[in-house]
């Protein structure tokens, strides 16, 4: 026993070292006040977002009607968002998470004469407080904001929210770790966690019990103060404790392959996040699911006749491409869809904030959706050379996910009134679903198109522009595209205003409908006209330049002669 310690104590503090000369190398040395700054912007940025977004939801207490809504359907709500979260979490393992380790780590450390368990033990310790933490705030925060509206003492709610939002994603990053141990198959991973999100999804719209409903009930322990669901959360995080010791002590198992193909991902995500390049974030994010096409499309497009119709084969290629689309991003699409359907329903219902995730829903499902408009913006070459013009090029590649809309539509129609239970969102649904889908999904048209590679226009602009407005630029690009997609959604509000105020909501949303056709009518005008615009503005440039050039030389050939 002590020549095992004798043996281990320089390894770990060879370890230790060696992590801390290359912390020190990338980020100097850190001061007990650098740190403690970064902590106070940190909470003085987090309290600016939670009292923006306490202003946005109603101050007033919830009617004895909406409380009961809350007591009979809260835990199923609540239980579906634990499902996505422990869902992500077997989906992280199956392909290679949780931990995205350094390099080094991977390439010396675990190939040195040191117990692997000594190398990833702090990594997995750090990952796991990290989503514990993250967990924590945000359901601890949750807590504080239903407090005043539930009618329950805000210590308890924000209480039961960080000790439950804290063991959850800590439970589901240990869950993470024993799938990559256990080296599960993805499919078989991807099939259960179908299920059960399926499954508390039929259970929020139908109001029958769920797979997850018991960790919902604990979390609104608060408002029912039922024993059961006291003792349940006691049981649901002595599992998640035992799960996160579990996964700890079989860290030393994680596979160096994975390890080393995940981080190299997760690096090229977090730079192309920092240069707010998103379609790159989403081709990274496809190859850490290994999400890949299939081989033998779902069905098949017979090809249109005759070559002389280049439009016919670019919308029939841009149907093949989704029709090679495989079953993890189609079912991706339909639980978004979902989720914008329960967002709408709760936005009609007065909740303003909603329309944030039903805008970033939008948005998803059109980056997801304009595949084939974003592989043929990145070949600039390429799309020189087809026989037709930039603005029907571009416009004949919105005809296919235009219709691939229509069925998700169909699915946040359907789930918006399963959960509203009420039979106008069916006529509601069906006047402003689509035109919302359009125009929501029209800001991540925009992001594709702003994204393509003109690497001359970019280091034009940015030796025109000081650094200062080069910054602020920078950020305008990366959010244009999302103010987009929420002005898309925003007319839904139209139909929260006509329900709170007694008029018809019909009548509300086909005015709504027709706000959100005008967003995604003027991006598709833009995006017609935007090559002619930028090119007469390039034309109109190099002519002033070229006659502020004549005017020097004549004022210089003048005083020549007059010397």
């Amino acid at each position: 026993m002590l020549v095992t310690a004798a043996v281990r104590s320089p390894a770990r503090d060879a370890v230790h070292a060696l992590r801390r000369a290359r912390r020190e190398a990338r980020l100097g040395r850190l001061e007990w006040f650098d740190v403690a700054y970064r902590a106070y912007l940190v909470i003085l940025i987090g309290g600016a977002l939670v009292l923006a977004v306490g202003t946005w939801l109603p101050a007033d207490p919830l009617g004895a009607s909406a409380v009961e809504s809350v007591r009979q359907r809260g835990a199923a709500v609540v239980g579906l968002v634990a499902a996505l979260v422990l869902s992500a979490g077997l989906r992280s393992g199956a392909h290679g998470g949780p931990l995205a380790v350094e390099a080094p780590d991977i390439r010396h450390l675990l190939l040195a004469p040191v117990p692997r368990r000594r190398v990833l033990l702090r990594p997995c310790a750090q990952r796991l407080s990290s989503l514990a933490l993250v967990g924590g705030a945000v359901a601890g925060v949750a807590g504080l904001l239903a407090a005043p509206r539930l009618d329950g003492p805000s210590l308890t709610w924000t209480l039961t929210g960080a000790i439950g939002g804290a063991a959850l994603t800590a439970g589901a990053g240990a869950l993470a770790i024993l799938v990559h141990v256990g080296r599960l198959a993805a499919a078989p991973v991807h099939a259960v966690t179908a299920v059960v999100v399926l499954a508390q999804v039929i259970a929020v719209a139908w109001r029958i019990p769920g797979p997850t409903d018991v960790i919902g009930d604990a979390l609104l322990w608060p408002l029912t103060r039922h024993t059961s669901a006291l003792v349940a959360g006691i049981v649901a995080s002595s599992l998640a404790a035992t799960l996160v010791a579990v996964g700890l002590v079989s860290c030393g198992r994680l596979r160096s392959e994975a390890l080393e193909r995940r981080s190299s991902l997760v690096a090229q995500v977090r730079f192309a996040l920092a240069v707010g390049d998103l379609r790159t974030v989403v081709l990274l994010r496809r190859q850490l699911a290994h999400d890949r096409l299939r081989v033998r499309p779902w069905f098949r497009l017979p090809p249109p006749r005759g070559a002389s119709r280049p439009l016919a084969v670019l919308i029939w290629r841009s149907g093949l491409t989704l029709a090679r689309s495989p079953v993890q991003r189609l079912a991706r699409l339909v639980l978004v869809a979902a989720a914008m359907g329960v967002a709408a329903a709760g936005t009609v219902q007065g909740s303003a904030a909603l329309l944030i995730p039903l805008a970033l829903g939008a948005f998803l499902i059109g980056l997801e959706l304009a595949e084939p408009l974003a592989q043929t913006v990145d070949q600039t070459e390429l799309r020189r050379l087809l026989p037709l013009g930039s603005s029907a090029l571009l416009g004949g590649l919105l005809v296919v996910p235009a219709l691939a809309l229509v069925p998700l539509a169909a699915v946040a129609v359907t789930t918006a009134a399963a959960v509203s239970g009420s039979s106008t969102a069916w006529s509601v649904g069906a006047v402003i679903a689509l035109p919302i889908m359009w125009a929501g999904a029209a800001g991540a048209v925009v992001n594709v198109v702003r994204s393509a590679p003109d690497p001359m226009a970019r280091a034009a602009r940015s030796m025109a522009m000081p650094p200062e407005v080069a910054g602020m630029s920078t950020v305008a690009h990366a959010a244009w595209p999302l103010i987009v997609s929420g002005l898309g959604v925003a007319p839904l509000w139209f139909v929260s205003d006509a329900v709170a105020g007694g008029d018809s909501p019909v009548a509300a949303a086909l005015r709504g409908g027709v706000a959100s056709l005008l967003v995604a009518g003027c991006v598709v005008v833009w995006l017609r006209t935007r090559d002619d615009v930028r090119r007469r503005w390039r034309a109109l440039v190099v002519a002033g330049d070229e006659a502020r050039r004549q005017a020097i030389e004549r004022r210089r050939a003048r005083a020549g002669g007059a010397i």
